[in-house]
């Protein structure tokens, strides 16, 4: 059992995930009753924002920026994919789709908005590249995900 405020909740297939200080914890209920432990991965420092997608968390940290992990429900293992490199205060995060990529964007405690990309880098793998960065002149303390539908006009439709 551990101890500590948790910071953050959200899951992943099912499954119930929380932040506690600088550990991730995967939980399910057992015999609908119980709560058990199914997996964890400690982080960096202290857990601010987490976003999940199909069996991917993004996390972001209060000093060491984003975190990209994978749950895998056959192994029953979390797994770090990637992580930003820079020391950035992360209060907010989220994906983005561009494409077939995949973006992530965080805003920092300074309200700079960073825009990340997992790709795959040359002789070096998937790794989070940072690819844009901008600044917003009010406090931001989260982000929302929206799916936008293409909206085809009638002149398409004729074509």
């Amino acid at each position: 059992s551990e101890k500590g405020p948790i910071t953050v909740i959200n899951s992943v297939q099912g499954l119930l995930v929380l932040a506690i200080g600088s550990k991730i914890m995967m939980f399910f209920f057992e015999d609908e009753k119980r709560l058990t432990d199914k997996a964890f991965i400690d982080s960096q420092i202290f857990i601010t924002s987490m976003a999940t997608m199909k069996n991917y968390i993004l996390i972001g940290d209060i000093n060491k920026s984003i975190s990209l992990l994978m749950w895998k429900n056959i192994a029953k293992t979390l797994s770090l994919l990637s992580k930003d490199s820079n020391s950035l205060s992360i209060i907010a995060n989220e994906y983005t789709l561009l494409g077939n990529d995949l973006g992530i964007v965080a805003i920092d405690d300074e309200n700079n908005i960073h825009h990340f990309l997992y790709q795959n880098v040359e002789k070096k793998g998937y790794l989070l590249t940072a690819i844009s960065k901008g600044n917003c002149s009010s406090s931001v303390t989260d982000i929302l995900r929206i799916r936008l539908n293409t909206i085809v006009s009638s002149d398409d439709k004729k074509s």
